[in-house]
């Protein structure tokens, strides 16, 4: 109780006593004394007995008092007294814990000193509301523990005065940052859930079951009654209510088990297949408010376990129309299917054959049986496929069990047999054919290196009659062989591609030299491996092939031009030297006579004369004037022979011309070296710039523009690489052919060098004008070129800038710059494609070369950092390492990914300081990550092509010198299309890098064109299966087919998969059961600093 209350009972209390007291003394006036000693004893009496009755109750007051206090301050509630005013005027034990700085002592505390700015207005409101009884108030008020979500509760403090409230507050922070996290588990749930009360109506739905059923506002409140019929079971008849699962839940107060049904109801065209569970809901009570349905779209793993069934049956098809017998049987050899074939063979009925054991059958009754039925008496140890054969009714038969696994376990066996009779006939043929083939061959058992077999022609050619061929070893047998060919060399690529071919000669003992050519392979031939080698004998072809290769080395490199032809004078051949003189190349020639070199400088009696004498004498020689393609006359020496077979019969002609006009020419072609390109003949760089000059003060003074095409062939170098240089000039010459083709004669067409031409389009009007050029050249260079009867093609990219418009102060070499920029936007915008130059992609270039200027200065100020993203097997739950990326901090821009930097890194060179330095940086991070992770792992580091040829060896070699352990750390990974730009010079850098005894991870492996032979020969660890590949997994059949091949191919090549870019739970499945259990992606965690590294769990 109050004091102030306790005060004024006790006044109220005495006053009632006066007032007493004076109202009997009116009496004492006429009283004797005895009779007022009588009285004022009696009053006396009743006024003690008063004042024990007024203390008793005093005391009584201030024990209620007492309890009260201890009751207001050790309420479980936090109390506070407040003012009209909102001080707060007394507070209980629970508020004082609850704000740290309360205190009462000195001034009266503001209330709303503790209210959240913007919630003070709200709680204002709220008070003077004359509801405000029956209702709370949830506001932030500043706690010891900041900011917190409080509700505030009103209750009158007296009936009597309205100057002071008392308010409970509580802290629901908690409750309702629970409440919040509920929500948003509900709201973001991969599954559909709907809330149903005890009724079956509908309370709240997440958005994933409103997706499936509708709009959420308009199914709020429905009963069950009104969506029931969107449910359909597995025959498409709309479900009862009784049978749906909340109500299920409702009427028995247990979860119930999964339903599967259909539903239509969204989508028309789709049908939908869900599975639904229902848990009851309580509340703290244990009272029964409703239960929540789980729906889980299982529309494709319906889909799937109907394509199983359908699989099944089409494998029933399939069997059943093999040739080969099959079953399949259990551990206990019960026939649980055989196909139709397996009736024909066992001459058994399908009913009969199910009834029986599969060993029961006569097949397995004799001798050579015995051995396979032990096998199949113990069918639980077979692990792998085993193989039989025996022999049944004068048949051959193969037989193989195939464990199938089925959870890990083999307790079904699929058996074939195949009759294989004419298979054993023809190896008795491929026997014979093997011991009298016309080359050596010999069979060497590859586990032991001894010979298993050699052929007559192998025993002839190695002198190996008299030998126990079953003494010799491999080694021996090709020491026999030759003598100059390293052995080592030849198992190493046996080992590493199963086959090798080379040449070998050795000096017999009469001194000559043998050729051999070695085709060597290993082959498997039952469960062991073989060395085969079939040995061809070149001597003679060699012997042949070098005479024809001096012959032809002359005839092609002599300086003198010649000319052969067959017996009826037709031209057969030339020579390169021909060519130059004459300009006619051999499409031009080859067919014709020489009359086609005829001048008319001679009458027909001299040349009468000429065939005369060389039909006679066998030779002529002479003087002759000869006209060039380009119709030049020129005087040249001639010297005919005839040619004669071996029955000295006449059979062709070789002219053999020395040219009189030789200093001349040389003369005429250093003059043509200095202003023309030698192969094409268009004008090079100094006469296109002298020809610019010119043009530019025509311009002026004439007033008209001129475009200045920058022309790029696209695929060149490809046909250059792979073709040769030459086919790569013939190409280079119809180019310059085709652009003049196309040009006025006013027009300019030269080759700068390599495959870039310049075109000047000279007195242009408009620009369509020049796109009509433009689109002109890129359809006839679109059109194959044909040489030496092979079709190649390629196109251009061509860049157009437009004097005066692209420079200034007549700069021809602004000009041609700005030409070559927009030449590189129609290079990267997809080839085969022309632009005109603007300032925005100068401005573009400008911005690329302030970007290489700031990596410099980024290398020097330290402004690279490294993130790690882990790498955990999902099946032992563990953490096997992290891929260390780099990241740049720019000091104006922020942070630059890599896709933005990286190119111009590599493009710049500069990517080899930046390797470098991520190199030794993920070294130092190395030993702050292992005191915090005790087990293995690695630290994975990608290497730039570049870096790979620079000084990766060097750097790897200093860091193994300061830690030999961190060969086992570190993790080189480079992409799968560095790698194949060059392979060899690749293989060879790996090579190093593993003898090191480092590990070698191809990354973005699917992105480029690497084969299964260059995995093999780059001796790669590890693939990691490009990001790409799983954007569509699963769901996408195509994806999942090519992910799977990979991974098996992987599996069967030895190397470790990681796949990377995971983000969902449904690939993570999909690659679980594929067994790539390694992941990598945002599904596990983001790349991260190494701070936030260290805190990585798994």
């Amino acid at each position: 109780m109050k004091k102030q209350e306790y005060e004024r009972l006790k006044a109220i209390a005495l006053k009632d006593i006066e007032n007493s007291s004076s109202n009997n003394s009116n009496n004492f006036n006429n009283k004797s004394l005895k009779e007022i000693t009588q009285i004022t004893e009696i009053y006396q009496a009743e006024l003690e007995a008063q004042n024990n009755e007024l203390q008793t109750h005093i005391l009584d007051l201030e024990n209620a008092q007492n309890e009260l206090e201890i009751l207001f301050n050790n309420a479980p509630i936090a109390y506070a007294l407040i003012s009209n005013d909102f001080r707060i005027l007394r507070a209980n034990k629970e508020i004082l814990s609850m704000f740290s700085s309360f205190n009462l002592t000195s001034n009266l505390v503001p209330l709303y000193s503790y209210i959240y700015t913007e919630h003070i207005t709200k709680f204002l409101d709220w008070v003077r509301n004359k509801e405000k009884e029956n209702t709370s108030l949830e506001i932030l008020l500043k706690t010891k523990n900041g900011f917190r979500y409080c509700s505030l509760s009103y209750h009158n403090w007296s009936e009597q005065n309205n100057d002071t409230f008392l308010l409970s507050i509580r802290d629901i922070q908690d409750e309702k940052e629970q409440k919040d996290r509920f929500k948003a588990l509900f709201e973001n749930s991969q599954q559909g859930i709907i809330y149903f009360d005890k009724q079956n109506n509908i309370i709240d739905l997440n958005h994933l079951a409103s997706k499936i059923l509708g709009d959420k506002k308009a199914l709020i409140s429905k009963n069950l009654n009104d969506i029931n019929s969107f449910f359909l079971d597995e025959k498409s008849q709309a479900i009862s209510i009784d049978d749906f699962p909340s109500t299920k839940a409702i009427k028995t107060k247990k979860i119930q088990d999964t339903s599967i049904f259909s539903i239509k109801h969204k989508v028309p065209n789709q049908t939908i297949w869900l599975k639904i569970e229902a848990i009851p809901y309580f509340s703290a009570e244990y009272k029964l408010l409703g239960a929540f349905c789980i729906f889980t779209d299982i529309t494709i793993e319906h889909a799937l376990n109907k394509e199983l069934e359908q699989r099944l049956e089409n494998f029933k098809v399939l069997s059943n129309n093999l040739p080969e017998v099959i079953l399949r049987i259990n551990e206990q050899q019960d026939i649980l299917f055989g196909n139709k074939k397996a009736f024909e063979f066992f001459n058994i009925s399908s009913d009969l054959l199910y009834k029986r054991k599969f060993s029961d059958f006569p097949i397995f009754k004799n001798k050579e049986a015995s051995n396979f039925c032990d096998t199949l008496d113990n069918l639980n140890q077979i692990d792998k496929i085993t193989t039989k054969q025996l022999s049944y009714k004068n048949k051959n038969y193969f037989f193989r069990i195939i464990p199938e696994e089925i959870d890990n376990k083999s307790n079904v066996y699929l058996i074939t047999i195949e009759d294989i009779s004419e298979r054993v006939e023809s190896e008795n043929m491929f026997n014979q054919l093997f011991y009298y083939a016309s080359d050596a061959i010999i069979l060497i058992d590859h586990s032991i290196g001894k010979i298993k077999s050699v052929n007559e022609k192998a025993s002839i050619l190695l002198d190996l009659k008299n030998t126990n061929i079953e003494e010799l070893s491999s080694v021996e047998i090709f020491s026999i062989l030759h003598n100059k060919h390293n052995f080592s060399t030849h198992l190493r690529n046996l080992e590493e591609f199963g086959i090798d071919t080379y040449e070998a000669s050795r000096t017999l003992k009469d001194g000559k030299t043998q050729y051999l050519k070695i085709y060597a392979s290993l082959i498997n031939i039952g469960n062991k491996v073989y060395l085969q080698s079939i040995i061809h004998d070149l001597t003679d072809h060699k012997v042949r092939e070098l005479k024809l290769e001096q012959t032809s080395r002359i005839f092609k490199q002599t300086i003198e031009s010649i000319l052969i032809t067959d017996i009826k004078a037709k031209i057969i051949s030339i020579n390169d030297s021909f060519t130059k003189t004459t300009g006619y190349t051999k499409s031009d020639i080859l067919g014709k006579t020489p009359a086609i070199l005829k001048s008319n400088k001679h009458d027909k009696e001299y040349y009468k004369n000429m065939w005369e004498e060389l039909i006679k004498n066998g030779t002529f020689k002479g003087e002759i004037y000869n006209k060039k393609k380009d119709g030049t006359i020129y005087k040249v020496w001639v010297a005919i022979s005839t040619i004669y077979d071996e029955n000295n019969k006449a059979i062709q002609y070789v002219a053999i011309y020395s040219d009189y006009s030789k200093i001349q020419r040389n003369q005429k072609e250093l003059q043509s070296l200095a202003h023309y390109d030698t192969l094409t003949k268009l004008p090079n760089r100094l006469l296109l710039k002298e020809s610019m000059s010119q043009l530019i003060k025509i311009s002026k003074r004439h007033d008209y523009q001129f475009a200045v095409l920058f022309i790029d062939l696209d695929r060149f170098k490809q046909i250059n690489d792979t073709y040769g240089h030459e086919t790569g000039d013939e190409v280079l010459k119809k180019t310059a052919n085709r652009l003049k083709s196309v040009l006025r004669e006013s027009d300019i067409v030269s080759r700068l060098g390599g495959d870039e031409f310049i075109v000047i389009l000279n007195e242009i009007k408009t620009q369509e004008d020049t796109e009509m050029v433009a689109k002109n050249i890129l359809t006839k260079l679109q059109i194959p070129f044909k040489i030496d009867e092979n079709n190649h093609f390629i196109s251009c990219s061509i860049g157009i800038s437009i004097y005066p418009n692209d420079t200034q102060k007549d700069d021809i070499d602004t000009l041609i710059k700005n030409a070559d920029i927009a030449m590189y936007k129609s290079k990267n915008s997809g080839k085969n494609n022309y632009h005109f130059f603007s300032q925005n992609m100068a401005d573009k270039v400008n911005k690329i070369s302030l970007l290489h200027n700031d990596l410099n200065l980024a290398i020097q100020n330290q402004e690279f950092y490294l993130t790690y993203q882990p790498q955990c097997d999902l099946t032992k739950n563990k953490l096997v390492g992290f891929e260390v990326l780099v990241r740049w901090k720019h000091p104006i821009n922020g942070e630059v990914f890599p896709d933005e930097f990286i190119p111009y890194a590599e493009e710049s060179k500069l990517i080899i300081p930046i390797g470098t330095w991520v190199i030794k940086q993920a070294v130092e991070d190395y030993y702050k990550i292992k005191e915090v992770f005790k087990e293995d792992f690695k630290i994975a580091v990608n290497v730039s092509r570049l870096q790979i040829n620079h000084d990766l060896i060097n750097l790897l070699e200093a860091i193994i010198l300061k830690d030999k352990n961190l060969v086992n750390i570190l993790k080189i990974e480079i992409t799968e299309s560095a790698a194949m730009i060059n392979i060899n010079q690749t293989k060879v850098i790996i090579e190093k890098i593993k003898e090191l005894g480092f590990k070698i991870s191809l990354d973005d492996f699917g992105t480029g064109y690497s084969s299964l032979n260059s995995i093999k020969t780059l001796k790669i660890d590890e693939l990691k299966i490009d990001k790409s590949f799983f954007n569509n997994i699963p769901g996408n059949k195509d994806d999942e087919e090519l992910v799977s091949t990979i991974i098996l191919m992987a599996k069967t090549m030895k190397k470790t998969v990681v796949a990377e870019g995971i983000e969902t739970e449904e690939t993570k499945d999909f690659l679980i059961e594929r067994k790539c259990p390694v992941i990598q992606g945002y599904l596990i965690s983001k790349p991260m600093i190494l701070e936030d590294a260290l805190k990585f769990k798994l």
